[in-house]
């Protein structure tokens, strides 16, 4: 009797409510819309669901691919029901013990680093593109549409500057340049921002789409033309999109969900010295890349809504075909250090996978894909490394 999670919408602009009883005012909402129905989706309620189904079907053992957060509810049904587990595919893996607050925050600077090697693959197709031949250049030309869009410029830290950074007039003192732009970056970003907002009243910078689509496609390689595309031919991106005029209803329901299993479960004691971190990325700063982490490491996206469950504690137990779990050595979604944690408690074969693509299977990458038929058809496969899968071809 399962059935999409509806909530009422949020008074976003109230900034009380988002600073102080943010998890609080969404169950109200949800539970406006859909009474009581949000208390029981967690993990495990989903695992048991996946064995009445299996029973449903008739069928004795099952074989799971989870993706993401898929490697978590994969990983609670194999534990809970592991005689009726075949075989278990763990792709891009999350860590147990990240549950849920520090998941997060784990991928603020992840994703930041991959965006920058984003920005570098724009810079070396700059032929195709036009936007600049250096990451830095890159950077700036996507800033400047930033500031378009919103009013003001980007926080996130530019690239490190080359050699093709530096103008005619300090070639003398290349180097020299190169790190004092380097080192003052960072401060840089911050400080243009602030001016910019104050000068610009009303500015956000989350009100970009281009900084928005940015952060959502830098995971995946495929994505990246289109966010080079957008920059050199000035076309809408994201909500802008005439194609794509407002948010799908199921990408709706999804939001809810997630935000909703999230704090169910939690079980994440928050970092309250993070809790300046997170109001200043959301009422001053805007920056995006660092207060989704921050409004779950402080607490705040929770506040007001307590655990109602805890999780499974997901283990090998006596599964007859160990796990085999696949990451990329840069996922910014799933870092492969946590993807690491999730192998040793399942006891599962890794295979590692250059790049920093999240998701790994039928991604064009012939080695994982055979990999992944080996194990899925005998129970073992012996390829432990594989190449990134193949990077977009600029057009």
């Amino acid at each position: 009797h399962a059935g999409p999670l509806e909530c009422a919408p949020l008074e976003v602009a109230d900034p009380v409510m988002i600073a102080t009883n943010l998890g609080g005012a969404h169950r109200a909402s949800c539970e406006q819309a859909s009474g009581g129905y949000w208390r029981h989706l967690t993990t495990e309620n989903t695992a048991r669901d996946w064995e009445e189904v299996r029973r449903a079907l008739g069928q004795e053992r099952i074989s799971i691919h989870g993706l993401s957060y898929g490697t978590l509810l994969g990983s609670t049904y194999a534990t809970l029901f592991p005689q009726h587990t075949d075989k278990l595919v763990l792709d891009s893996g999350a860590n147990p013990d990240w549950m849920w607050n520090d998941v997060l925050l784990e991928q603020n600077e992840p994703y930041k680093r991959r965006v920058v090697a984003m920005f570098d693959w724009i810079a070396a197709n700059d032929a195709v593109y036009g936007l600049g031949d250096t990451p830095l250049k890159v950077y700036q030309r996507w800033s400047q549409r930033v500031m378009a869009e919103s009013g003001t410029t980007p926080t996130i830290a530019p690239p490190p500057a080359k050699i093709g950074d530096v103008p005619p007039e300090w070639q003398a003192l290349a180097q020299q340049y190169v790190d004092g732009v380097t080192l003052t970056g960072p401060l840089r970003a911050q400080i243009e921002g602030l001016f910019n907002q104050l000068r610009t009243p009303g500015a956000v910078q989350a009100l970009s789409p281009m900084l928005g689509a940015t952060r959502g496609l830098a995971p995946q390689t495929s994505a990246w033309p289109v966010i080079a595309e957008s920059l050199r031919d000035g076309t809408p991106i994201g909500p802008q999109d005439p194609q794509m005029p407002e948010l799908p209803q199921e990408a709706i329901i999804s939001t809810n969900m997630q935000a909703t299993v999230l704090c169910n479960e939690n079980r994440v004691a928050p970092r309250l010295l993070d809790y300046p971190g997170f109001l200043w990325t959301q009422f001053v700063t805007g920056d995006i890349f660092d207060a989704v982490g921050l409004s779950y490491s402080s607490g705040a996206a929770c506040a007001g809504a307590p655990p109602v469950a805890t999780p499974v504690e997901v283990h090998n137990a006596g599964l007859a075909t160990a796990p085999l779990l696949i990451n990329s050595l840069a996922d910014p979604q799933t870092p492969y250090r946590g993807a690491l944690a999730l192998a040793d408690r399942m006891g599962a074969h890794v295979l590692t996978v250059e790049g920093g693509d999240h998701g790994q299977v039928a991604k064009g990458n012939a080695i994982v894909d055979d990999a992944v038929v080996e194990y899925l058809r005998t129970g073992h496969t012996g390829v432990t490394h594989a190449p990134a899968p193949p990077m977009p071809v600029a057009e």
